[in-house]
């Protein structure tokens, strides 16, 4: 053990000599595969206080004033700001077909991926995000940030993630100019376009909802059962109803029930009888599916997420 970890340290001070001393053009040796800097970028554009801290291959830490591209474009940094310090992050410079012995300036476009953390920034504007929207999260602007940006990014948390917004009462202008007066909220927006955002639905409030509406399908059922009865009834009456009629000579004798009359009762019961049988599935439905299907945090197919939740 103690041998290995010596030959490794033996070959990181090796490749930290070569850096210093490597011109274009020349291979470092590495523990790795060996990389040619002709082919990465001649060098990286710096402008007026930053510190290049640390270069690899083709990667960088970068410290001084905050921007996001030349030196004379519009950020805080180049319009000498106070408090708006940064640290860039980043590696793949210039990786859209730009050319090797050339001097570049960061790009958040181009750039392969990259971690900005910045103490005054737009950082919305800086890595072109389309979320202005007037009942949403309005872009930032002057405030601190970090940006993430790669070709894939993900957030791992072996014991769980959260995502929580207003964790005080101010922003890092501090009270009172950086109150923050309202609870922001968060946004997951596919494709850059936020025109199609909409509220998320919470499922236990849903569950009461559909809950509701359920108690009044059933009402709605046993009101028309009830009907049904009368119906039932009444249509008996009616088809089997008869009486006095006179009689020359004198006398008088009862009249038999209309033929037609026991005919439209006869269908009316078997109306009645397929209304009922259809009222009963529905009932039978809604409580041993939908409700505990559904509804039921228990259920098979629970409308909400067992795993998470929002407020």
């Amino acid at each position: 053990m103690s041998i290995r970890k010596k030959r490794k340290n033996k070959s990181e001070s090796k490749i930290e000599s070569k850096r210093i001393e490597v011109t274009e053009g020349e291979d470092i040796q590495g523990v790795g595969p060996t990389q040619n800097l002709a082919e990465l970028p001649a060098g990286y554009a710096t402008c007026g206080d930053e510190k290049l801290v640390a270069r690899g291959t083709n990667s960088f830490i970068i410290m001084g004033p905050d921007r996001n591209a030349s030196c004379f474009g519009p950020s805080y940094g180049n319009q000498g700001a106070e408090g708006a310090s940064a640290i860039d992050i980043f590696c793949g410079l210039g990786t859209w077909g730009l050319e090797s012995k050339t001097q570049y300036y960061r790009n958040f476009k181009a750039d392969a991926a990259r971690i900005y953390i910045s103490q005054k920034t737009d950082i919305d504007r800086y890595f072109d995000l389309n979320v202005n929207r007037r009942d949403g999260i309005p872009n930032s602007k002057g405030r601190s940030a970090v940006g993430i940006k790669a070709d894939a990014v993900r957030i791992i948390g072996r014991e769980g993630i959260k995502l929580v917004t207003k964790t005080e009462r101010a922003n890092s202008h501090g009270p009172p100019d950086g109150n923050i007066k309202t609870i922001p909220g968060i946004e997951l927006i596919a494709g850059n376009d936020a025109r199609m955002l909409e509220p998320i639905v919470k499922a236990e409030k849903l569950a009461r909802c559909l809950g509701k509406t359920f108690d009044l399908i059933q009402s709605l059922i046993t009101a028309t059962k009830n009907h049904n009865k009368a119906m039932k009834k009444f249509a008996a009456k009616v088809a089997t109803h008869s009486h006095v009629v006179a009689q020359i000579p004198a006398g008088a004798m009862s009249a038999a029930p209309s033929g037609t009359l026991i005919a439209v009762w006869g269908k009316t019961l078997t109306a009645v009888k397929f209304h009922d049988n259809s009222m009963r599935n529905v009932h039978e439905h809604f409580e041993a599916h939908m409700r505990k299907t559904y509804l039921d945090n228990m259920g098979e197919h629970w409308i909400g997420s067992r795993y998470n939740k929002t407020n």
